[in-house]
């Protein structure tokens, strides 16, 4: 799609069960260009599940009010009405890679979108990697990234934080403090 990665899947309905050929074709695709789109489609909460499990067991991502009849989803909001507000996600960032057990990545499900804006980007940081020159890979080969949940953690951000009222966050929370050390050296491909 972007050169970098990303591809349209056409003519599968997820709605559907998939067979293990056409499942093992999106895992494939999915492997290869690390983020997949799929247009059209109708999910109940269900079907979004159970395409989701399909890629292994899911994670319950801590510190945010879950849906309360699906506590593996997620619902993200923000209405129309709401101006001047920390959006959740709204910076760079990479789900959960603060847990000391990330998940594989985030099956997203839009369901209304605004006409223009609302953008979600993604960054392919093997590509990334791959462009430093000989050097830069060399030097940076020897650190540690540190991954933490700030947001999330003790003093991570102001209360009175203005943010969508549809979306319930836990802030202070001790554990979130915690931080992880994954060598430089982990992208595993």
């Amino acid at each position: 799609m972007a050169g970098a990665l990303g591809a349209d899947v056409h003519g599968v309905d997820l709605a559907q069960p998939l067979d293990d050929a056409t499942f093992a074709e999106i895992e494939r695709a999915f492997q290869d260009r690390l983020v997949l789109f799929f247009h059209d489609q109708r999910l109940t909460p269900e079907q979004h599940l159970a395409f989701s499990r399909r890629f292994g067991p899911l994670s319950r991502s801590p510190y945010i009010k879950h849906m309360a009849e699906y506590p593996d989803i997620i619902a993200v909001l923000k209405e129309a009405d709401e101006r001047n507000i920390s959006t959740f996600g709204n910076a760079w960032h990479s789900d959960f890679s603060f847990l000391e057990e990330p998940p594989l990545g985030s099956v997203l499900y839009a369901r209304e979108v605004p006409d223009f804006g609302g953008d979600t980007l993604f960054a392919n940081m093997y590509s990334a990697y791959d462009a430093l020159s000989e050097g830069m890979r060399r030097m940076l080969d020897g650190l540690n990234a540190m991954h933490a949940g700030r947001p999330y953690g003790v003093g991570g951000v102001v209360a009175d934080l203005k943010v969508s009222r549809s979306i319930g966050i836990e802030r202070n929370q001790p554990e979130a403090t915690a931080r992880w050390h994954i060598p430089s050296c982990a992208c595993i491909r």
